[in-house]
């Protein structure tokens, strides 16, 4: 049996690359053993890729927890299933919406305040998003969507549905020719407008 690089005999311990090539050991240590990035020692064994960078199991463990992993909601020490979401490590009994209590695990939608505490969309939009000035309701997205449309007049917000003249409760779009002809801050229409001002 020949080396695929060298063309030489193979004595001993080869290796095999690219879909079982035969490599003497000589040739795989030159051309194709991995090296660390982090420690620059040649890989034996598993290794990890992250950011494109090849890195070996022990420094994988040294960056990514051979120490005791703490859970991020309760602080106690996580053994055996992990969650792991936005840097952190959970139980999974803690990986839950800290307003509801809604289980989070099998929900892609979940978010994080500033403070990294986590919540179930509805109750962060309950929270932080902005009040609608007509409605008092969040404006934000709704199930399944990832977007919200938003108006701003007068110094507040609004859903677009809720931005109607005062007077007759015509909703107000200017893309549909409905403009707003306010008096000070009151929403009006053009006829309802005229009224007043009769």
């Amino acid at each position: 049996m020949n080396c695929d690089d060298c063309t030489k005999g193979i004595e001993g311990t080869y290796f095999e690359v690219n879909g079982g090539k035969p490599v003497c050991a000589k040739c795989y240590e030159k051309n194709h053993q991995k090296k660390c990035s982090e420690c620059k020692d040649k890989i034996e064994g598993k290794y990890f890729t992250v950011s494109d960078n090849i890195i070996c199991g022990k420094c994988y463990k040294k960056k990514n927890g051979d120490k005791d992993v703490d859970c991020q909601e309760c602080g106690k020490e996580v053994k055996g299933q992990i969650i792991r979401a936005v840097g952190f490590a959970y139980h999974p009994d803690c990986f839950k919406c800290c307003e509801c209590k809604k289980d989070l695990a099998n929900t892609k939608q979940f978010t994080t305040d500033k403070n990294n505490r986590l919540y179930c969309q509805k109750d962060y939009n309950e929270k932080y998003a902005p009040k609608c000035y007509a409605c008092k309701l969040p404006i934000a997205p709704k199930d399944g969507e990832t977007t919200a449309q938003r108006l701003t007049a007068f110094d507040n917000d609004w859903h677009p549905d809720c931005f109607k003249c005062q007077d007759c409760k015509e909703v107000l779009n200017s893309k549909e020719g409905k403009n707003c002809y306010p008096i000070d801050t009151t929403p009006l229409c053009l006829d309802c407008n005229k009224k007043r001002q009769e």
